[in-house]
């Protein structure tokens, strides 16, 4: 598959006309690094984008954690004055039981030092405050003042008794149910007489959440943001969109993790940047969630500015390329068309090619050698042909190689007439054989069914030689029978075998070949049970065998034929095929071949 790939890719490369490929290469080496430049500048642009954003964002929370600070101190500072009030913890201290018209200039009393309190300061979301007294015996009721009798079945005050905390705040609604209101707490302790100390009573300061809570409202990208406010406990207090807060609980603990930060994050709504600080006295974290679609908007108009310049630009180079490349080829069409006419036989130079580029180079040689061909036909066309003519008489008289095949039958014949059978059978071998070298006719790859043949000829020969020293096996996969292969590529390693693998031995020796399919390749393995060779021996003989100088050591030129085929291997069918020797002392040699595989439609 791969050598397909690249024989098509190559056939496209080599076929393809020069003009062509010019305008290819310079559009593609051209728009390439345009492309990624430009990637990566929309990319780069987005970052700082997000940045700048991600700054703005955090100012306005900022502002807003600040807005929100300075309202709570002045709430905070309000009822800490309020529960300070000498007055009115001595008013709230008395227990006797008083008259109705005592109980009201009490009421009275602490209304008038509240209202005095309270209307020193210009609070435009205040909703309602109230003094209420803890006092059993002596209840007072006034505008602004009240006893915790009054209020025990209500759902703030059973929160409040329910969290055990006094100086708290707490959320709840009025009772239309149309205004959230966020109440503030603060307990109030007499500070004169012999009751100091004691706790008397609280004071509560109710303001509009809504108001509270939306210092947002002239912040710039609005529509873009949400804000909400979340106790110690990850709970919502306030929200201003009245959405459900769209982060998993996981998310929201990792927010508790830190005092403050930026994390993006991924919600249903899609990618938004969570910026969070904690706020306030009271363990409240303000939450500002940003979806990126402002972000997205100004990448994605920088992104189109990039694409318009990437476009002009590639139009351009693409407009320079054709006009290069049709000035290139007009010059190379006018040599094409010399060679055509000289090819035709015409050696009249009637036009040359200006310039000192490597066109005008190759013309100039070109003109040179028309000219000097021409001098050379016309002055020594007759003497060529005579010369050729008495070789080809000298080549008739050359030993024909059909005629030593011819003799070969011939012996055949008059073995087989004799009954000689064994000289018969030799010869009718060795025949083969030699017909098998000398038919030129055919490809050099042949089916490995054919090697086989050739080698079992070989091996005839070799064990009347040899009297029967040595036996061969063979175990051939039928599917590896019809691959192609070079031709003489097994001889010289059965060769090594006999003549080395088994010399001085005195028992039969054994040769298995086998042949097989595997990963998508042809493996040939020839195993003897020979002498064998060391380790350091075959790790120098398969390192000769791949180099690819002409060298020839003594001490390995037996070896030259098993260099040879490897060469051949390699060259006819890349590096990465080849052979490959494996031995050990006194337990014989292998040699696998690794080979591509080749149909019978197929030749390189």
């Amino acid at each position: 598959m791969i050598m397909r790939f690249y024989t098509f890719i190559r056939n496209v490369i080599v076929n393809t006309r020069y003009s062509v490929k010019m305008i290819f290469f310079v559009i593609f080496f051209s728009a390439l690094p345009l492309f990624t430049i430009s990637t990566l500048l929309g990319h780069k642009m987005g970052q700082i984008i997000e940045n700048e954003l991600s700054q703005s964002y955090e100012q306005t929370l900022n502002q807003y954690i600040s807005n929100i600070n300075y309202k709570v101190d002045i709430y905070q500072t309000l009822l800490t004055n309020i529960a300070s009030n000498s007055t009115i913890g001595e008013q709230l201290s008395y227990d006797d039981d008083t008259s109705p018209d005592d109980s009201y200039d009490t009421a009275l009393k602490v209304s008038k030092e509240l209202g005095m309190l309270i209307g020193s300061r210009k609070i435009s979301e205040l909703y309602n405050f109230m003094i209420y007294s803890y006092n059993t015996k002596n209840l007072i009721y006034g505008p602004r003042v009240s006893n915790i009798s009054a209020i025990k079945d209500e759902k703030w005050y059973m929160e409040m008794k329910e969290r055990g905390k006094v100086n708290d705040y707490f959320i709840y609604k009025t009772g239309n149910g149309k205004k959230e209101i966020l109440s503030f707490t603060k307990e109030i302790v007499n500070l004169k007489g012999e009751r100091y100390g004691e706790k008397v009573g609280f004071v509560k300061l109710d303001v509009y959440a809504q108001s509270f809570f939306s210092s947002i409202a002239n912040f710039e990208n609005k529509e873009s943001m949400k804000i909400y406010i979340l106790d110690e406990a990850g709970n919502v207090i306030y929200n201003e969109s009245n959405e459900k807060l769209p982060l998993l609980e996981d998310q929201i603990s990792k927010l508790y993790q830190s005092v403050s930060g930026l994390e993006r994050a991924v919600v249903p709504g899609g990618k938004v940047m969570l910026v969070h600080r904690n706020i306030s006295a009271y363990g409240w974290k303000a939450l500002f969630i940003f979806h990126y679609g402002e972000i997205d908007k100004k990448a994605s108009d920088i992104n189109k500015t990039i694409i318009t310049f990437l476009l002009l630009a590639s139009i351009g180079i693409l407009i320079l390329a054709i006009m290069f490349s049709k000035k290139f080829s007009a010059r190379m069409k006018t040599l094409l068309n010399k060679m055509e006419k000289v090819e035709e036989g015409d050696m009249e130079i009637t036009e040359e090619i200006e310039g000192k580029d490597e066109i005008g180079i190759i013309d100039t040689h070109f003109n040179k050698m028309v000219r000097k061909v021409q001098y050379l036909i016309n002055n020594n066309y007759v003497n060529q042909l005579e010369k050729r003519e008495a070789e080809l008489n000298a080549l008739q008289f050359q030993i024909n190689p059909h005629f030593l095949y011819n003799t070969l039958e011939s012996i055949n014949s008059i073995a087989a007439m004799n009954k000689c059978f064994e000289i018969c059978e030799i010869s009718q071998k060795l025949g083969e054989m030699f017909r098998y070298s000398i038919n030129n006719g055919r490809s050099e790859m042949i089916p490995l069914e054919e090697e086989l043949k050739h080698i079992a000829n070989y091996i005839y020969i070799q064990k009347i030689r040899f009297q029967d020293k040595f036996e061969v096996f063979y175990n051939i996969e039928e599917s590896a029978k019809s691959i192609r292969v070079l031709k003489f590529i097994l001889q010289p390693i059965i060769e090594n075998a006999i003549v080395h693998g088994f010399k001085d031995k005195t028992e039969t020796g054994y040769i298995e070949v086998s042949a097989y399919i595997e990963k998508n390749k042809l493996f040939i393995k020839v195993e003897d049970d020979g002498n064998g060779m060391t380790e350091d021996k075959v790790e120098a003989l398969n390192d000769y065998i791949n180099k690819k100088d002409d060298n020839i050591t003594k001490a390995y030129r037996k070896s030259i034929g098993i260099r040879n085929v490897n060469m051949r291997i390699k060259l006819a069918c890349g590096d990465e095929y080849g052979i490959k020797i494996s031995s050990d002392p006194g337990s014989g040699t292998k040699v696998l071949y690794t080979l591509p595989i080749y149909g019978l439609e197929e030749e390189i």
